[in-house]
């Protein structure tokens, strides 16, 4: 992150001063680690990212599971998801409310976790 300060004179506020750019890193909640998953390019860019081993393979069966619990508050993002998916691959996957299968995208939400704030995510991969 840059940060930099603009200072005004408190009896004329258009009269300022502004200081350089000073690059402050601020700790994410991992560490940065190198390997076969490495941060990707994306717009916008990812504030942070903790690639792991593995892969996931989108297949004709994977469907678009929301958990039913979130129905109202996620059913536009697995819309979106399913027309980005069709965008991408040509494929219409279904959505469907209920719990997951292998090889499924399952959208639910953690609304104790503060930590990722009102636009934030955390995308995990496994069975």
């Amino acid at each position: 992150v840059n940060l930099l300060y603009e200072l005004a004179y408190k009896d004329n506020v258009e009269k300022t001063a502004i200081t350089k750019n000073i690059k402050i890193d601020i700790p994410g909640s991992h560490s940065p680690q190198d390997g076969e998953n490495e941060k990707p390019f994306v717009i916008p860019s990812l504030r942070e990212w903790a690639g792991d081993d593995g892969q996931y393979t989108l297949t004709d069966d994977s469907t678009i599971v929301v958990n039913p619990e979130f129905k109202d508050k996620l059913e536009s993002s697995a819309d979106i998801t399913k027309k980005d998916l069709k965008d991408i691959t040509g494929k219409d996957f279904n959505v469907e409310f209920g719990s997951p299968s292998e090889g499924d995208i399952y959208l639910t939400l953690n609304e104790e976790d503060s930590t990722l704030g009102k636009q934030g995510y955390e995308l995990s991969i496994d069975d």
